[in-house]
């Protein structure tokens, strides 16, 4: 289904003819900017008709960003599919070469047994079921991801706004060097939630920053599901103190607003990362 999306997204990426977003239907009040593309809508349709059309699927639940929201009738479980159909859709309106992606996650019984997100500018998948490792697909070949084991000091920081807009405590981290330097250096980069997170799961970048006013079911389940399959782990930032606190994302069902920032990071550099603290 997301390789099929995927196509559909680079069918239309030439002329994305931005509309106004459907909604997300659970919210009262809608950004006038937000937009929904061609590619947006006819990859929602398409997520939606293949999982209605397939037997063993068609009582499944689905939340799709674009306003969709049908719910489980499965007799005995409550299943549903979480649908970015577009994650990036600024960025393709503006016919970026990167940042733009689709992403689906089966949740059961309140737990993510599944999750796929696909980059549509290059092709590549990444795949988890529960109980088996995340597969990256990749110029058509499987591979098992597994996190390397640089210290931070060799990694970069990838963060999503201005220096200017974080906390001089975060600021302080990622901009620290000589003795008290903790990463090689400082990214920002927008778009794709899905492809964001992508580069730190195969090891390009060491840790990102995430500031949120909200969340949806459709970005943060399938993200969450494979960073914790892979072993990262999500630290609260409480900015009146400057402490990070580790925390287990919540499985949305709606759009709920939280305004909270996020030092998302693997497990095996905690100890690096929590002596640097310590010390600053």
């Amino acid at each position: 289904m997301v390789e099929k999306a995927i196509e559909i997204i680079r069918l239309h990426a030439h002329n994305p003819v931005p509309v106004p977003k459907r909604g997300y239907g659970q919210m009262g009040d809608e950004d006038p900017n937000d937009l929904a593309t061609q590619g947006d809508i006819e990859a929602q349709a398409h997520y939606r008709e293949t999982i209605l059309a397939t037997p063993g699927l068609n009582n499944f639940g689905i939340i799709g960003e674009e306003g969709l929201y049908l719910p489980c009738t499965h007799p005995t479980h409550n299943l549903y599919f979480t649908c970015d159909p577009l994650d990036g859709t600024k960025a393709y309106d503006r016919k970026q070469t990167h940042g733009v992606g689709t992403m689906l996650a089966l949740v059961c019984n309140s737990e993510t047994i599944a999750a796929c997100i696909g980059d549509a500018n290059n092709g590549e998948t990444y795949l988890w079921v529960k109980g088996g490792p995340v597969i990256r697909r990749r110029f058509g070949v499987d591979e098992e991801l597994k996190p390397g084991n640089k210290t931070l000091k060799k990694q970069y920081i990838l963060l999503r706004e201005r220096m200017c807009k974080h906390h001089p405590r975060i600021a302080d981290m990622a901009e620290a060097e000589g003795d008290r330097q903790l990463f090689k250096d400082v990214e920002i980069g927008g778009g794709s939630i899905g492809c964001h997170m992508a580069r730190l799961w195969i090891g390009e970048v060491g840790a990102t920053v995430l500031n949120q006013k909200f969340v949806t079911p459709w970005d943060d389940t399938p993200v969450n599901a494979i960073s914790r399959a892979l072993g990262f782990v999500h630290l609260d930032f409480e900015p009146t103190t400057g402490e990070f606190t580790e925390y287990e994302p919540a499985i949305l069902t709606e759009v709920t607003p939280r305004h909270r920032t996020t030092l998302i990071i693997h497990r095996d550099n905690l100890p690096e990362l929590k002596a640097w603290l310590a010390n600053n």
